[in-house]
């Protein structure tokens, strides 16, 4: 997903996703008008405008990726078919085939300190990130982590040169288990069925 995040919008304004080709050509992926709404161009293409406070989000999902989807996307406001205002992004698609990853697997227990390393990656800058999130946790081979708890469990992801290595680490904290009940006193009739249920986590 591509996001642009805008200011306020003139009512007159129209605010377009487009796909630079070079030598000033340019193919319009989806655009907003106030009075209209959002329009998509392209299948593979689906676009959304929200607000987040005082700024406009104009974001750009991008389906079923593959290598011809690469290249520089600009966001766009535009006044009388004008461009006013425009921001750039390029999008690298790696190939699979060329993409080195592995996975090692950790466990440790709860309270206790555990360091994940990256040592396989030499000589290069490492960035550690949990899988599914996009902020970086750690920089460098070893990750340190103090006093782990259960919600420390997941896969942490060490990568370089743009994620073209990568190497998946899964860590597991073995906690006791809690059980829990959010009754602790049933009454019923006699000869009459009753159900005990707790949770588990």
């Amino acid at each position: 997903e591509l996001e642009c995040r805008l200011g306020n919008i003139p009512d007159r304004a129209e605010v377009a996703w487009v796909k630079l080709r070079g030598l000033g050509e340019a193919t319009y992926l989806a655009t907003y008008r106030k009075e209209e709404g959002v329009m998509d161009y392209e299948e593979e293409f689906t676009s959304e405008m929200e607000r987040d406070g005082d700024e406009a989000v104009w974001s750009l999902t991008l389906y079923r990726v593959n290598k011809s989807m690469a290249g520089f996307y600009q966001c766009e406001v535009l006044l009388n078919d004008e461009p006013v205002s425009s921001r750039k992004v390029l999008l690298n698609v790696l190939d699979p085939s060329k993409v080195d990853h592995n996975t090692k697997y950790v466990i440790t227990k709860q309270g206790g300190n555990v360091t994940l390393d990256c040592a396989d990656f030499d000589g290069e800058d490492v960035h550690w990130k949990r899988l599914g999130e996009t902020s970086v946790v750690q920089s460098g081979k070893l990750l340190s982590l103090i006093r782990v708890d259960r919600s420390d469990s997941g896969v942490y992801v060490c990568s370089v040169s743009g994620g073209s290595r990568t190497m998946n680490v899964s860590l597991l904290v073995e906690h006791i288990p809690i059980v829990s009940t959010n009754l602790s006193t049933i009454s019923q009739h006699p000869g009459h069925p009753t159900q005990l249920t707790s949770a588990v986590t």
